[in-house]
């Protein structure tokens, strides 16, 4: 275990004197990591829970979230699909905590290309252009 000025702690595999392969990061707010390092950096696939309730759990690349994975918002609303530098970015299903659903393409972080809104069993197609509606049909 090496333990770090600010209070954080690492627990794992070690290459050449770098985290590396599989480990744990535990920090002093409560939050940790569970997964892959590459050259001290989260790298692979792995798991970070926030101390707020937050939870990600899927790809990394340099310490951001990366391909695919599940993110479970605080409130209960969760977000499973593609990231890309650390947002949303690709194909992704927005799950709201009622119940309604946007599933369809994202752009750095923003709703854009098509895509399908459903709420109590309405299906409803969508055009997105920078998280902004631009055409909706039945």
């Amino acid at each position: 275990m090496e333990e770090f000025p600010d209070g954080h702690k690492y627990v794992g595999n070690y290459t050449e004197g770098s985290q590396d392969g599989a480990g744990e990061l535990h920090f002093v707010d409560g939050s940790n990591f569970k997964g892959s390092f590459v050259m001290n950096m989260i790298t692979g696939q792995g798991k970070y829970s926030w101390a707020d309730g937050k939870s990600y759990d899927g790809g990394w690349l340099n310490n951001q979230m990366s391909g695919k994975g599940k993110y479970v918002f605080g409130s209960g609303k969760t977000f499973e699909g593609e990231y890309l530098k650390g947002k949303k970015h690709g194909h992704g299903k927005l799950t709201q905590a009622d119940g309604k659903e946007y599933e369809g393409e994202w752009k750095e972080g923003q709703k854009h290309g098509k895509g399908w809104f459903l709420h109590e069993g309405v299906k409803k197609q969508v055009e997105y252009s920078n998280n902004k509606i631009i055409h909706t049909s039945d």
